[in-house]
């Protein structure tokens, strides 16, 4: 299987629930998160896919949550219900969730085999497709 990776990158504030006592995380704070898109497909004028293209489709995704409150994003319901506890692990399933028109086959020849989320750089969440 022959793959490309787009990098990304959006800020975000966030606090955790439930933690315990004083823990850190509970207060408001943020990231600046990195999001790795692997995408998997057959070569069309030796491209997988327009870079440009890639942009287009992810684009409006992160806009929903870059440099907000993914707390507050959480109150929206629907696939954002997830955020109420944002965690990397959440937010990364929030994004696979919100690119699922990526891995059906209507894109163009191009299908979204994983996403990788670094909260920061000691720290990641991975989905893949299989």
């Amino acid at each position: 299987m022959l793959t490309i990776t787009r990098r990304y990158t959006f800020s975000s504030a966030h606090h955790l629930i439930g933690m315990r006592e004083r823990h850190k995380c509970s207060n408001l704070h943020g990231h600046n998160y990195v999001l790795e898109v692997t995408v998997s497909g057959t070569l069309h004028n030796g491209l997988i896919v327009d870079a440009a293209d890639l942009d287009i489709a992810v684009g409006p995704v992160l806009a929903r949550i870059d440099h907000h409150d993914l707390n507050e994003v959480a109150k929206a319901g629907g696939p954002a219900a997830v955020l109420v506890q944002p965690s990397v692990e959440n937010v990364a399933a929030y994004l696979w969730a919100a690119l699922a028109f990526l891995r059906r086959d209507s894109t163009g020849g191009f299908r979204l085999e994983r996403l990788r989320l670094y909260e920061t750089e000691r720290l990641w969440a991975e989905v893949t497709s299989t």
